[in-house]
Order: structure tokens, then sequence, then C-alpha cells
């Protein structure tokens, strides 16, 4: 399977993660995001996962947290990732998942280059606008009808 395939299916897999969130915040690890797709478990897929994690991290839409601790005089260090209420990949998800999708894999597309075109976050700021604005007509055209 290509690199393009697996950033979709994770993009997918993340939308899915904060769509079904009940509260105000998830959080994952990268090895936790494949069990939301179908890909297997091996470590190279992991390790792919982590890269999109990393990569999301980067652009500024997810933030990431280390877990520490110790089990038998071993130190074990593990990146957990995680997206709040006030974050725009959150109202994105939530209201708009094909739209989060898409800014989720430009904004990867964006991280590979030498900041070619607009940065993930503007990306970001401008799907909000245009959600919110789509949002307030739809609003405005229902009060008319009644």
């Amino acid at each position: 399977m290509g690199r393009y395939k697996i950033e979709q299916e994770l993009a997918q897999a993340l939308i899915g993660i904060i769509r079904d969130a009940r509260g105000a915040k998830v959080s994952f690890r990268a090895k936790s995001l494949l069990n939301y797709t179908d890909l297997e478990k091996t470590q190279r897929n992991i390790l792919r996962a982590a890269h999109f994690c990393k990569k999301l991290v980067k652009a500024g839409i997810i933030k990431a947290e280390v877990d520490r601790w110790v089990s038998k005089r071993k130190v074990s260090r593990v990146l957990r990732y995680y997206v709040d209420a006030s974050m725009m990949i959150w109202y994105l998800a939530k209201s708009a998942p094909d739209r989060a999708r898409e800014l989720i894999l430009t904004a990867i597309s964006h991280t590979r280059g030498r900041g070619r075109g607009i940065s993930a976050i503007e990306a970001f700021r401008v799907a909000l606008l245009e959600n919110v604005a789509m949002n307030g007509n739809s609003e405005k055209k229902e009060e008319r009808k009644e």
C-alpha cells in the first residue's frame, strides 16, 4: 500500500477518533491510531503512524506530550498525542469531516516541502471561516422558511 493511501487511512482514523469523543479532549498514541484503520499492526505501519502524527504536530494541528513511567529499572517514554475542543481540527471534524480530512492531507503535503503555498494553520482558519459562513447561511434560510 502506498504512502498516500496510508496517510488517507490515518487521517480518516483521526477524524473518527475525534467524532466519537464524548468529552472535550481525546488523547491517543501512534499505535492506537492504527486500531481505527484496516492496516496491519506491523512495526513499519506503527512507525508510519508515528511519522504521520509528527507531521501533524509540526503543522500545529495536534499537540504532543510525553508519558513516562518506571518499571523494573527501565524508564519508558511514549509520546501521546491529543486534540481538545479549543483546536480548529476538533470543530472541523465534528461539523465537516470530509473537509477536515482534506485539510489534514493538505497540511501533511505542506510539511514535505519548504513552505510552498499557505501554511496548514492558515488553511484550517480559512476552512473554519468557510464552514461557519455556510452554517450561518443555512440557519438564516431555515428562519426565513418558518
